[in-house]
């Protein structure tokens, strides 16, 4: 764990250059400005991701202190490094640290639009105190050659760069939704009109506490929760899927396969490209694990067709590919979502299609490298995998038997 820590500050790339930068500085060549901006441009991106902690503790402080109560500290994207509660809030780190978002609830209504200022403000804000902390003990004084900033300075620069970039009024699409920059959430609050009762606003926040429980694996806890809110959500195309997410690991798969078609309807209601993708996709792969592979790569072509870069869509490409028998596209679709340091379900899904399609290319080498990880860490596999994990040694068995 500690090990997937110090790699999400430090990826190993920037170790690679970091060492690069450092050796031209050192063996003096006349290449020592190189090594300068090298180092200079590494140790910014470092920084930077230190900024991006700093700035999301700020919100969660801005939170505490308009009397907000903090639920979640998410810190980027990607793989799960690191999951804990402390306090009621649940902290999460994740390998791409680029982003990252707090969620809190509302306990009341009053001075609703200071309240946001002040919580929107919170991350942007705490990175310009520092900087202004920073050039007040170490002074302002723009070097002849930027490159020369002193290590203070440079963390100043990171903060002050990650402030300005996040009050520019922008929105984005991540999982949850669309989400807005700190700068545009300020001017929505201030121009917006207040809502007239919390109903709506907590309630979002307690669906997020079904997945939540998705994601620690309490599945008919999430399923109970869901439930309490299916009335009002019936035709909700994305509470819908998360809803058959819980069925389908319960191992109820003609019911989640059946919520999700009953839905299909309403995903033109979908305005977020990601989440319409990742319907079609959970639709594609649950069909794959009732080994309807034509029903599946219909729905795959459809998630794929929308975005070619999400894990689990890359992912479920790979296994319908493979379930249909064609193998000549799966490892560059795949291979990306391998990484040994992380023993997911994305990974070890990623490392069933190599160890195939490694074999069907009779690279054998690489397909017992990808087999022995898939071993050592089968205790990690969820049913699904298992599933199509035994397909492909089935498929491998076919193979021997053919030569």
């Amino acid at each position: 764990m500690y090990k997937n820590i110090f790699f999400t500050f430090f990826p190993k790339v920037y170790l690679v250059f970091l060492a690069f930068g450092i050796s031209l500085i050192w063996y003096q060549h006349g290449q020592e400005d190189i090594g300068k901006v090298i180092v200079f441009v590494i140790l910014l991106l470092v920084f930077y991701k230190i900024g991006i902690v700093i700035h999301e503790l700020g919100h969660l402080l801005a939170a505490y202190m308009v009397n907000l109560t903090p639920k979640r500290l998410i810190l980027g994207r990607g793989h799960e490094v690191l999951r804990f509660n402390r306090s009621g809030v649940m902290y999460q780190l994740n390998s791409n640290l680029n982003s990252g978002i707090v969620l809190s609830v509302y306990k009341n209504l009053d001075f609703y639009k200071i309240k946001n200022v002040i919580y929107a403000f919170g991350g942007p804000g705490i990175n310009l105190i520092i900087t202004a902390i920073i050039l007040f003990f170490y002074g302002f004084k723009f070097p002849e050659y930027l490159i020369d900033v002193s290590i203070w300075h440079l963390f100043a620069l990171s903060n002050f760069i990650l402030a300005v970039i996040n009050l520019i009024p922008i929105s984005s699409n991540s999982l949850i939704g669309e989400t807005s920059s700190d700068g545009l959430s300020i001017i929505q609050v201030i121009f917006n009109k207040r809502p007239k009762d919390l109903g709506a606003i907590n309630e979002y926040i307690q669906l997020l506490d079904a997945q939540e429980l998705l994601a620690t694996n309490k599945f008919k806890e999430a399923l109970e929760l869901y439930n309490l809110h299916l009335a009002k959500y019936k035709n909700d195309a994305i509470f819908n899927l998360n809803r058959s997410i819980a069925y389908f690991n319960l191992k109820e798969i003609d019911t989640a396969i059946e919520i999700l078609e009953e839905n299909k309807s309403n995903i033109t209601e979908i305005e977020n490209d990601l989440q319409k993708a990742l319907f079609y996709n959970a639709l594609a792969w649950f069909h794959l694990i009732n080994d309807e592979s034509t029903k599946a790569d219909e729905y795959s072509k459809l998630a794929i067709n929308i975005t070619s870069e999400n894990t689990y869509i890359k992912g479920t490409r790979s296994q319908v590919l493979l379930s249909l028998g064609n193998y000549k596209d799966v490892e560059s679709i795949v291979k990306s979502n391998f990484n040994k340091d992380y023993t997911n379900s994305a990974t070890l899904s990623a490392a069933t299609c190599l160890y195939e399609v490694n074999y069907y290319k009779k690279h054998f080498n690489n397909s017992k490298m990808y087999l022995t990880f898939i071993e050592k860490n089968k205790e990690h596999m969820n049913f699904d995998i298992e599933i199509l994990f035994e397909q492909a040694k089935c498929r491998v068995n076919q193979f021997d038997n053919n030569k």
